[in-house]
């Protein structure tokens, strides 16, 4: 509702400004160069353009089974697995590529003086995960959107509204490997019906959406070298959240919600631009239900090949938590800026499609914000 009433009252000022005559043309402004509230920087979904190398700390295994989900009674009740991993042999398991591309369009904004400034706003981008090895097969790709509002007050105090989407895709290399893996037998010979039927993949592949909640976020920046923000993304129905273990009827309290916080600290630097460390911290309420692996099942690498999910009140959120210290390239007041970072990862792997591999890892590479 609030961002309703925020896209209403842009919708008219976009209108009828423009009509008013001699504006004083700092009052509005139409597609500003840089967005009032700016992009969390040790985010690892931030719409910004990124190149990283990043490798998994020893103790940490990529993803070795790609799921389709099994329902019940229209709620997802469990994931059946199906290995990809044994078809890489021995190669190396702990170099990837993570590619990030990304930006934010304001695209009209009222100002105040310096008292208020609010204006509309669009963003998106994409990311994804390579082997850093042989082929470079892609694993999967992610994509993001969200929309809204945002304002700022003074100059310590920023404000966004709306709504953002979530959606994580596994990668078709991949996708062949499980097709090719388990279309054999143990023998090595093609039995392809008898272990796989591809027509699952087209209905009950994995598909993690978290399907357009509202959220609301606050930064506040006492000063030009502290930030402190938080945000909050609610409002889950049966159909905005995908695999949903959930029903309103048992879980009435379950909403599937995400709550993020964070602090960046900027530090002068004495060759080319400053020094930025940052900290970013994700909440995930789908940690309420447990993926517990069938006694049964296969094992390997310490995931299973089928796992159901079980609901415990007492359990905490999962936590994803990224740390970069960054360098920045130039001083530039406004436009792009370049980054060279380095960050630790803790939390899901870095790709929806596998939200239920957790790893640890660090990075080096380069961001460019827009």
């Amino acid at each position: 509702m609030i961002q309703r009433y925020f896209f209403i009252m842009i919708l008219l000022l976009t209108i009828l400004f423009p009509l008013a005559g001699n504006t004083h043309p700092q009052f509005f402004k139409l597609v500003p160069q840089d967005p009032l509230y700016t992009p969390y920087r040790a985010d690892p979904f931030a719409p910004t353009a990124s190149l990283q190398y990043f490798t998994l700390i020893p103790g940490s295994t990529r993803p070795s089974y790609t799921y389709l989900t099994e329902h019940e009674a229209g709620r997802v009740v469990g994931l059946k697995g199906y290995n990809f991993d044994r078809t890489y042999g021995d190669r190396d398991e702990h170099e990837y590529i993570f590619m990030r591309a990304g930006t934010t369009i304001p695209f009209a904004r009222v100002n105040f003086g310096n008292l208020l400034r609010f204006e509309g706003f669009l963003s998106g981008g994409m990311r994804t995960v390579f082997l850093a090895f042989g082929g470079t097969d892609q694993l999967g790709f992610d994509g993001t959107y969200l929309y809204g509002a945002q304002a700022r007050i003074g100059e310590f105090l920023s404000v966004q509204a709306g709504r953002k989407h979530f959606s994580g895709h596994t990668g078709d290399e991949i996708l062949t490997r499980v097709v090719e893996f388990a279309s054999r037998d143990d023998a090595g010979n093609y039995n392809y019906r008898a272990q796989l039927d591809p027509s699952d993949f087209q209905s009950n592949l994995i598909d993690y959406v978290h399907q357009d909640p509202q959220f609301i976020a606050v930064s506040l920046e006492p000063g030009d070298q502290f930030r402190l923000y938080g945000e909050m993304r609610f409002g889950h129905t049966g159909n905005r959240f995908k695999p949903d273990p959930s029903s309103e009827e048992e879980h009435p309290e379950f909403k599937a919600r995400e709550l993020q916080v964070g602090t960046e600290l900027t530090l002068d630097g004495y060759i080319l631009g400053d020094m930025l460390l940052s900290v970013d911290l994700t909440f995930h309420e789908l940690g309420k239900f447990a993926l517990v692996a069938d006694d049964h099942a296969p094992v390997y690498k310490g995931q299973s090949a089928y796992y159901h999910f079980v609901y415990d009140e007492n359990r905490p959120w999962d936590m994803d938590i990224s740390i970069t210290l960054a360098k920045q390239l130039s001083r530039r007041e406004a436009g792009p800026d370049v980054f060279f970072q380095g960050s630790f990862y803790s939390g899901r792997f870095p790709l929806l499609a596998f939200f239920m591999h957790e790893v640890n890892y660090f990075s080096l590479g380069a961001t460019i914000t827009f």
